[in-house]
Order: C-alpha cells, then structure tokens, then sequence
C-alpha cells in the first residue's frame, strides 16, 4: 500500500495518472501490528529476570531488529546525495539533521519537514518513542496502556503550551495511540477472544473502505477512521489465523510479510528509479505494477542479503533461513 502511493505520488508529480494518497493506510496498520507484537512477545518472556535485565533485553532486541537495516539505508541515502546528487531529489543536508536522523530525534529537515534524512524514516520516531515508553512500563512493572496512553496524553498537553517545539509537535500527533489499539488487541487475543466468521467479515469493512477511498482521515480524526479501522483488520486477521494455515500459498506470503521492514526502506530508492526510467514511455497503471512487484523483489532481496546478516552479526538468529545458512530460530 505504501509502495502504490509513494509510485502514483511520483508519477502524479511528473503530471501522470493520479496519487493514491489512501496507501497511508498501511502506516496505520504497521503501528497497530507493532502494539500487538510487543504485547505477544513481551508475555512470552523470561519472568526470572529482574525487571531492569527484562526492559534492557527488551530495548536490546528492538535495537537489533530495527536499527541496523536502518542505518544501512540511511547512510545510502547521504552517500547518494553526497555523491550522486542527480539520483535524488533532495540533495540539502546538514550536520544537525543527520545526527538527529541516525538518533530517531525528529526535526525539522533543510527542506521544510519534520522528517529524517530518509523520509520514510519519520514512522521509526514514533516505534522508538514507543519502544522506550514500553522499556520504562516493563522496567517499573506498569500495564504499557496505563503508562503509555498517560505518557502520550502528555505530550500532547505539552504540544499544547509549547507549539514551536517541532519534538513536541511531531509526537504530539494521535497516531501514536494506534500502539495502544494494538495492545488492546493482543490482550483480547491472549484471552482467548476471537470473532467469529461472520463477524470477522464484518471487521474487514472499515478497512476495505479505506482500501478504496472511501473512508479517509482528512478533515478527520486519524484515530478513530484509520486507526480504529486497522485495529479491526488486525483482530479479525488474528481471529482466522487457526484457519488460513493450511493455505498453500501462506510460506510465499509468510516470507513477504518477514521481508516487509526491507521493503518499507528500500522502496524509497526502488520507486524514484523506476518511475524515472519508465514514466515517459510506460502506462500509468503498468508502471505502478512493475513499482509494486520490483519493490517487492529488492526488498526480499535485501532482507535475505543484508537484513538478516546484520541481525545475525548483532547475535540474533531468524527463523526459516536456514538454507542461506543464516540461522535457526525466530528473533523477535
């Protein structure tokens, strides 16, 4: 979803086609998703520990699972511009944004934005601030929702009396409370809760109504359209997963879904070099497709190749690449 709107964004601004701006939509969901896996796997974890060894291991894992594939791109991306400037579209850089950006600390860019060096990067400020309020709740063995929605709650009264501190404005956004949908998810989850078929149908609505445009957070509240809408996507995917395993089809998608972090970082190099290449002489929808398919392809690709070698290299270990010689067992 992200890949199709940043394309017809790309084409759009070359005068081609249309922008699919509901493509955003995907953002929602991944905050959603990341609610319930850290829910899921923070239940799971080892109750031996003191609770500073657990929220260290914690913030240790999320480092590794994160960071470094960040990193990786995000240093392609300066190179690039320093080098290769033709390649991209914005070519200012600045010592401050830089370090800010490696750092997850939103500021403003040389181009106007809160966002990193990477744009795409700007939804990695908000999982980090997530993952450290999540540490501090672990650490002081509090219910992340309870510490969580207070934490978020007052940052946006502090946005309030303090309007031109762009770290307060950036977070300040209710997007941030989607974390929190997804735990409450997992929470119904781990209790045994599921929907029914019918039900489970039902939840997909909203969620297909923000697929086709016509449930839409502009002049809206994010929250309470493509935010509760995510949250039911995710309960009613959860609630069919018993059933869908037997699906042939479910290891292509399975490995797709591993390699969709890659994906969400190289697309942003993938897209501008195909829409380049091919916007003059290639229809608008055909080009979007090959968008969406190459993207697909680099991103496996660079998660088989460098993702999980440098998650490896951290002592980490992924589930299923054995046959690449790359480890045994799932890292969370």
């Amino acid at each position: 979803m992200v890949v199709v709107m940043h394309t017809t964004g790309a084409l759009a601004a070359r005068g081609v086609g249309f922008e699919y701006g509901f493509g955003s939509f995907g953002v929602d969901i991944f905050f959603v998703i990341s609610g319930f896996v850290m829910a899921i796997t923070t239940a799971s974890a080892d109750k031996s520990k003191t609770q500073l060894a657990a929220a260290a291991k914690f913030l240790w894992h999320r480092f590794r699972r994160i960071v470094p594939i960040y990193w990786f791109f995000l240093t392609l991306k300066i190179v690039l511009v320093i080098f290769f400037p033709i390649l991209v579209s914005r070519t200012t850089l600045n010592f401050f944004h830089i370090v800010s950006s490696y750092l997850f600390f939103p500021t403003m860019s040389p181009w106007g934005l809160i966002e990193p060096v990477l744009p795409v990067g700007w939804s990695l400020n908000f999982e980090m601030l997530f993952y450290v309020v999540f540490a501090v709740a672990i650490l002081l063995a509090l219910p992340p929702v309870l510490l969580s929605s207070a934490v978020f709650f007052a940052i946006i009264i502090a946005a309030d009396f303090f309007p031109s501190v762009h770290l307060l404005r950036f977070f300040s956004q209710n997007i941030v409370f989607e974390f929190i949908l997804g735990i409450l998810v997992a929470r119904l989850w781990q209790r045994g809760w599921r929907l029914s078929p019918f039900f489970g149908i039902l939840a997909l609505i909203p969620a297909l109504a923000a697929l086709a445009g016509l449930l839409s957070w502009e002049g809206r509240d994010r929250l309470l359209t493509y935010g509760v809408a995510a949250a039911m996507l995710v309960f009613s995917t959860v609630s069919f997963e018993g059933k869908i395993r037997q699906f042939r089809w479910l290891g292509v998608m399975k490995r797709l879904g591993d390699s969709s972090y890659s994906l969400y970082l190289s697309h942003a190099f993938t897209v501008p070099l195909i829409v380049v290449l091919s916007y003059r002489v290639l229809p608008f929808y055909l080009t979007v497709l090959i968008a969406a398919g190459v993207s697909s392809l680099v991103g496996y690709a660079t998660y088989v190749v460098v993702e999980v070698r440098l998650i490896k290299m951290l002592g980490g270990r992924v589930a299923g690449y054995e046959h690449f010689g790359l480890g045994a067992t799932r890292d969370k």
